[in-house]
């Protein structure tokens, strides 16, 4: 079902036998629990495939860019084809929120039981729309199945300030639990005027049992400090609870 097309809207039949429907301004399409709505879209009839994108507008800036909704999720994108037959997308450019981060991909393919190829994809917690700092993903796939969501990923390498870094991956596996597990701590990027470039709190989530935890982390600067913090929590509702934490830190300022 289309809806919008505030300034106008098109048919073009021609002698040929293709048939495609232009929609301009503030349009929708809406099916099953598909949401996709932006400033333009051409549909081709026969094809059952829709293409959308934004339009300057008197100024130049780009505005109604496509945004698609499926469910909880949302996906921002400068512009998509998709096939209502096949179910399936191609995307270019698109921004969506997983978990605490952000994740880029440049060229991407929905695949009919959702799950998403990425090629040239960044993850960050930056929510700027041109990330101060990212994990830069050569290849990725989030996969959506019956036990829950899964991101794997190729060769991988930390990025700051559009500067590439040593740290690097050659591959990574990130499940999404719905409660508490073992795994790797992500850590924040950033700069100081007195110890440089850091990248804080990467290391090691441990889960013991039910009532106990262990977080292992450390803290890295480029002019030669660095800090290790080792945290553990216990907790047994209506008994007890504490923490007990452990910090070393060697601290060198300036040249």
């Amino acid at each position: 079902i289309f809806s919008g097309g505030r300034d106008s809207i098109v048919k073009d039949f021609d002698v040929n036998g293709r048939k495609m429907i232009y929609y301009y301004g503030d349009v929708k399409v809406t099916y099953g629990d598909l949401e996709l709505s932006s400033e333009y879209m051409a549909f081709d009839v026969d094809s059952k495939t829709v293409f959308a994108k934004g339009l300057p507008d008197t100024s130049g800036q780009m505005i109604g860019q496509p945004v698609m909704k499926q469910g909880e999720k949302q996906y921002e994108m400068e512009s998509v084809y998709y096939n209502f037959n096949t179910e399936k997308a191609k995307i270019k450019n698109m921004i969506t929120q997983e978990a605490e981060g952000f994740l880029h991909g440049t060229y991407i393919k929905k695949m009919p039981d959702n799950s998403i190829n990425i090629a040239k994809g960044k993850y960050t917690t930056c929510d700027h729309e041109h990330p101060h700092f990212y994990l830069k993903m050569t290849t990725a796939k989030v996969i959506n199945g019956e036990d829950g969501q899964k991101t794997v990923f190729g060769p991988s390498y930390v990025v700051l300030e559009d500067v590439p870094t040593p740290f690097a991956l050659p591959f990574g596996f990130v499940p999404k639990f719905g409660g508490r597990a073992s795994g790797i701590l992500m850590p924040t990027y950033g700069e100081e005027a007195a110890r440089g470039f850091f990248m804080r709190g990467i290391g090691y989530y441990f889960v013991f049992g039910d009532h106990f935890d262990v977080a292992a982390t450390g803290d890295i600067y480029s002019m030669g400090s660095w800090a290790g913090q080792l945290n553990a929590r216990y907790n047994k509702r209506y008994k007890y609870n504490g923490n007990l934490s452990i910090a070393y830190q060697n601290d060198q300022s300036g040249e």
